[in-house]
């Protein structure tokens, strides 16, 4: 069924479509940048070509804005990761534990924001 596939091949003619202001071309680059396919793992290039991408197109915006913020997702989950593993801690108490961090929070503001709310009888 065809032939197989080459990251190779796709970098040079990806590289070629860029340099002839490919919006799609540029976009896959900084995929492949973003996620080390057939190119170094590379998160500034990887946001290099994406914005290039825009530039050139502006239709390209969802598909970049939205590859841009998994990539900075992907990077500070794995900085947060990376940080509990060497403390010892489990990801899922970590996220058990700012969940109900946030919930407390939440409601305080809530219960602050109704007594200030609340009628003052004399």
């Amino acid at each position: 069924h065809g032939t197989a596939p080459s990251m190779e091949k796709a970098v040079r003619h990806y590289r070629a479509a860029s340099g002839h202001r490919n919006a799609q071309a540029m976009f896959n680059l900084g995929y492949m940048h973003e996620h080390g396919l057939g190119l170094a793992q590379d998160y500034h290039l990887a946001k290099r070509y994406y914005d290039m991408a825009v530039e050139v197109d502006e239709n390209a915006s969802l598909a970049v804005y939205t590859a841009l913020g998994a990539m900075y997702v992907r990077r500070a989950w794995a900085g947060v990761s990376s940080c509990l593993k060497s403390m010892g801690i489990p990801w899922d108490t970590a996220l058990l534990t700012l969940c109900v961090g946030a919930l407390v929070l939440v409601l305080c503001m809530w219960y602050q924001r109704r007594q200030r709310m609340a009628p003052v009888h004399p």
